[in-house]
Protein backbone atom coordinates (compact mmCIF):
# COMPACT_ATOMS: atom_id res chain seq x y z
CA UNK A 1 0.00 0.00 0.00
CA UNK A 2 1.11 3.29 -0.59
CA UNK A 3 0.26 5.29 2.42
CA UNK A 4 1.11 9.00 3.84
CA UNK A 5 3.09 9.87 7.04
CA UNK A 6 0.20 10.31 8.74
CA UNK A 7 1.39 6.69 10.64
CA UNK A 8 -3.19 5.29 10.38
CA UNK A 9 -4.37 3.18 7.34
CA UNK A 10 -8.40 2.22 7.98
CA UNK A 11 -8.80 -0.25 5.83
CA UNK A 12 -12.67 -0.99 3.51
CA UNK A 13 -12.64 -4.45 2.44
CA UNK A 14 -15.16 -5.00 -0.21
CA UNK A 15 -16.26 -8.52 -0.23
CA UNK A 16 -18.41 -9.79 -3.77
CA UNK A 17 -20.69 -11.55 -1.56
CA UNK A 18 -23.25 -12.98 -5.02
CA UNK A 19 -23.36 -16.97 -5.49
CA UNK A 20 -19.84 -17.52 -7.36
CA UNK A 21 -17.42 -16.22 -4.24
CA UNK A 22 -17.47 -18.89 -2.08
CA UNK A 23 -14.16 -20.17 -2.29
CA UNK A 24 -12.81 -16.69 -2.85
CA UNK A 25 -13.80 -15.53 0.90
CA UNK A 26 -13.03 -18.98 2.24
CA UNK A 27 -9.30 -18.08 0.68
CA UNK A 28 -9.38 -14.37 1.50
CA UNK A 29 -11.10 -15.00 5.54
CA UNK A 30 -7.44 -16.61 6.82
CA UNK A 31 -5.01 -14.39 5.43
CA UNK A 32 -5.66 -11.40 7.60
CA UNK A 33 -1.60 -11.85 8.61
CA UNK A 34 -0.65 -11.18 4.71
CA UNK A 35 -2.99 -8.19 4.54
CA UNK A 36 -1.36 -6.24 7.38
CA UNK A 37 2.10 -7.37 6.66
CA UNK A 38 1.04 -5.48 3.16
CA UNK A 39 0.53 -2.21 5.60
CA UNK A 40 4.03 -2.45 7.80
CA UNK A 41 3.85 -0.68 11.01
CA UNK A 42 1.02 1.66 9.90
CA UNK A 43 -2.04 2.12 12.87
CA UNK A 44 -4.64 -0.07 11.10
CA UNK A 45 -8.45 -1.18 11.28
CA UNK A 46 -9.43 -3.58 8.60
CA UNK A 47 -13.12 -3.19 8.17
CA UNK A 48 -16.10 -5.64 6.07
CA UNK A 49 -18.69 -4.69 3.49
CA UNK A 50 -20.03 -6.33 0.65
CA UNK A 51 -21.39 -5.43 -3.13
CA UNK A 52 -24.70 -5.25 -1.77
CA UNK A 53 -24.98 -3.89 1.57
CA UNK A 54 -22.79 -0.47 3.08
CA UNK A 55 -23.25 -1.89 7.04
CA UNK A 56 -19.88 -3.07 8.66
CA UNK A 57 -19.77 -6.89 8.85
CA UNK A 58 -16.84 -6.19 10.98
CA UNK A 59 -14.19 -4.11 12.18
CA UNK A 60 -11.02 -5.51 13.25
CA UNK A 61 -8.04 -3.46 14.95
CA UNK A 62 -4.23 -3.48 15.49
CA UNK A 63 -4.68 -2.99 19.24
CA UNK A 64 -6.97 -6.24 19.26
CA UNK A 65 -4.78 -7.92 16.76
CA UNK A 66 -1.68 -6.99 19.12
CA UNK A 67 -3.58 -8.27 22.43
CA UNK A 68 -5.05 -11.13 20.90
CA UNK A 69 -4.33 -12.27 17.23
CA UNK A 70 -6.53 -15.48 17.41
CA UNK A 71 -9.70 -13.71 18.43
CA UNK A 72 -8.30 -10.77 15.65
CA UNK A 73 -8.14 -13.30 13.05
CA UNK A 74 -11.78 -15.05 13.78
CA UNK A 75 -13.29 -11.48 13.66
CA UNK A 76 -11.79 -11.03 10.26
CA UNK A 77 -12.59 -14.46 9.10
CA UNK A 78 -16.24 -14.14 9.77
CA UNK A 79 -16.69 -10.90 8.32
CA UNK A 80 -15.41 -12.02 5.02
CA UNK A 81 -17.00 -14.68 4.94
CA UNK A 82 -20.19 -12.83 3.95
CA UNK A 83 -22.15 -15.85 2.36
CA UNK A 84 -23.13 -16.40 -1.59
CA UNK A 85 -26.83 -15.10 -0.94
CA UNK A 86 -26.18 -11.74 -2.46
CA UNK A 87 -27.48 -9.73 -5.06
CA UNK A 88 -25.80 -11.17 -8.62
CA UNK A 89 -25.76 -6.84 -9.60
CA UNK A 90 -22.53 -6.42 -7.56
CA UNK A 91 -22.36 -2.77 -6.76
CA UNK A 92 -18.86 -2.40 -5.25
CA UNK A 93 -18.22 0.95 -5.94
CA UNK A 94 -21.43 2.47 -4.41
CA UNK A 95 -20.78 0.41 -0.96
CA UNK A 96 -17.01 1.38 -0.75
CA UNK A 97 -18.46 4.82 -1.20
CA UNK A 98 -20.88 4.43 1.66
CA UNK A 99 -18.86 2.15 3.36
CA UNK A 100 -16.20 4.89 3.43
CA UNK A 101 -18.55 7.33 4.43
CA UNK A 102 -19.79 5.08 7.25
CA UNK A 103 -23.27 4.62 5.95
CA UNK A 104 -25.53 1.98 6.80
CA UNK A 105 -28.81 1.85 5.07
CA UNK A 106 -28.26 5.26 5.13
CA UNK A 107 -27.55 6.15 8.58
CA UNK A 108 -24.46 7.73 9.81
CA UNK A 109 -22.47 4.62 11.61
CA UNK A 110 -18.95 6.13 11.42
CA UNK A 111 -15.86 3.85 11.88
CA UNK A 112 -13.23 5.40 10.34
CA UNK A 113 -10.68 7.75 12.20
CA UNK A 114 -9.88 11.51 11.64
CA UNK A 115 -6.31 11.27 9.81
CA UNK A 116 -6.09 7.78 8.70
CA UNK A 117 -5.32 7.16 4.97
CA UNK A 118 -8.68 5.83 3.74
CA UNK A 119 -8.03 2.23 1.57
CA UNK A 120 -10.63 0.30 -0.47
CA UNK A 121 -9.36 -3.53 -1.22
CA UNK A 122 -12.65 -4.93 -3.83
CA UNK A 123 -12.52 -8.38 -3.46
CA UNK A 124 -14.57 -9.69 -6.76
CA UNK A 125 -15.00 -12.64 -9.42
CA UNK A 126 -16.74 -9.55 -11.98
CA UNK A 127 -16.89 -6.16 -12.81
CA UNK A 128 -18.89 -3.47 -10.83
CA UNK A 129 -22.68 -3.66 -11.57
CA UNK A 130 -22.21 -7.53 -12.28
CA UNK A 131 -23.24 -8.92 -15.59
CA UNK A 132 -26.84 -7.48 -15.17
CA UNK A 133 -25.34 -4.44 -15.26
CA UNK A 134 -26.58 -0.49 -13.32
CA UNK A 135 -26.43 1.36 -16.53
CA UNK A 136 -27.68 5.30 -16.32
CA UNK A 137 -27.09 4.27 -12.58
CA UNK A 138 -24.53 7.18 -10.50
CA UNK A 139 -22.75 4.05 -9.69
CA UNK A 140 -21.92 2.48 -12.69
CA UNK A 141 -18.93 3.77 -13.78
CA UNK A 142 -15.41 4.64 -12.42
CA UNK A 143 -16.22 8.21 -12.21
CA UNK A 144 -18.72 7.67 -9.35
CA UNK A 145 -15.83 6.54 -7.17
CA UNK A 146 -13.63 9.53 -7.94
CA UNK A 147 -16.47 11.55 -7.60
CA UNK A 148 -17.74 10.35 -4.08
CA UNK A 149 -14.51 8.49 -2.34
CA UNK A 150 -13.23 10.33 0.31
CA UNK A 151 -9.66 12.74 -0.27
CA UNK A 152 -6.73 10.47 -0.47
CA UNK A 153 -8.74 7.50 -1.02
CA UNK A 154 -7.41 4.73 -3.24
CA UNK A 155 -8.34 1.85 -4.01
CA UNK A 156 -6.38 -2.00 -4.67
CA UNK A 157 -7.79 -4.94 -6.10
CA UNK A 158 -8.38 -8.52 -5.97
CA UNK A 159 -10.39 -9.47 -9.17
CA UNK A 160 -10.68 -12.37 -11.17
CA UNK A 161 -11.07 -12.33 -15.00
CA UNK A 162 -13.25 -14.72 -16.63
CA UNK A 163 -10.95 -17.71 -17.69
CA UNK A 164 -9.79 -21.67 -17.17
CA UNK A 165 -9.34 -20.29 -13.55
CA UNK A 166 -12.66 -18.30 -12.83
CA UNK A 167 -15.24 -19.91 -14.22
CA UNK A 168 -17.83 -18.27 -11.80
CA UNK A 169 -16.93 -14.54 -13.37
CA UNK A 170 -19.09 -13.37 -16.42
CA UNK A 171 -17.44 -10.16 -16.92
CA UNK A 172 -14.45 -8.71 -16.92
CA UNK A 173 -13.22 -6.00 -14.07
CA UNK A 174 -12.53 -3.26 -16.21
CA UNK A 175 -14.26 -1.00 -13.99
CA UNK A 176 -12.47 -1.94 -11.27
CA UNK A 177 -9.39 -1.75 -13.19
CA UNK A 178 -9.85 1.77 -14.12
CA UNK A 179 -10.28 2.44 -10.14
CA UNK A 180 -7.27 0.93 -9.14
Amino acid sequence: FALSAAGMVDVLVVVDNSGSMKEEQERLAVRLEALIGAIGGKDWQVAVVTTDDSCLRGNVTRSEFISDPELAKAKFREAVNAGVDGDGTERGLLHATEGLAGLCQGVAAPWRRQGADPVVLMVSDEDNCGREGCWGDDDASADYFFANAPDRARMYGIFWQPGPTCRGAYQRATIYAQVV
